[in-house]
């Protein structure tokens, strides 16, 4: 019945996450991707490679004061919750797919995403704060590594979790193929 009681939970978070997931898909990325010279350029937290100063004020100038404002407002907002929405995510597989001592490997690199995914966010609003016209590499490029080892860590933690989700859904089927 415990073990039950995790699947549900860890069904419920995934529920939340995939809604939060689904909002920053679907409504504020294709908001936040302006198209210049027929190059979709994506928002500084979804990019896997680096970017510098001068890629931070072609975007904010392709951006303008508008979507500026929209990525501050909005999609910093929605970044509240969604770095907390992975973690829960992470910690709850980790605790039904796992004995103690990987599950706290997996919840500690679960942890240390979030938080590279929250200061991150810090950098962010400060870089968006400042405008194309005062950007310099000393704000852009702590921003950018904070954004690859975001999303380093994030793939760490889903690697993680991989073999322990892939033996509890054998598990199941076998248990399923049994009945």
């Amino acid at each position: 019945m415990l073990r039950w009681n995790r699947i549900r939970f860890l069904g419920e978070a995934l529920v939340v996450l995939a809604l939060l997931a689904a909002a920053n898909v679907f409504w504020t990325v294709p908001h936040l991707s302006p198209v210049v010279e027929g190059i979709t350029l994506r928002p500084f937290d979804m990019r896997l490679g680096r970017y510098d100063a001068d890629d931070a004020r072609m975007y904010l100038r392709a951006l303008g004061p508008e979507g500026i404002s929209f990525y501050r407002n909005v999609q910093l907002t929605l970044d509240l919750f969604l770095p907390a929405a992975i973690f829960t995510a992470a910690a709850l597989a980790a605790r039904a797919f796992y004995a103690r001592p990987i599950r706290r490997a997996v919840i500690c690199l679960a942890i240390a995403a979030a938080g590279a995914d929250y200061l991150e966010n810090a950098a962010l609003a400060h870089l968006l704060e400042m405008g194309p016209a005062e950007l310099t590499s000393g704000i852009v490029d702590p921003a950018s590594v904070l954004t690859r080892i975001k999303l380093v860590l994030y793939l760490l933690t889903a690697l993680a979790l991989l073999p322990g989700a892939l033996l509890s859904a054998g598990e199941a089927f076998d248990k399923w193929r049994q009945s």
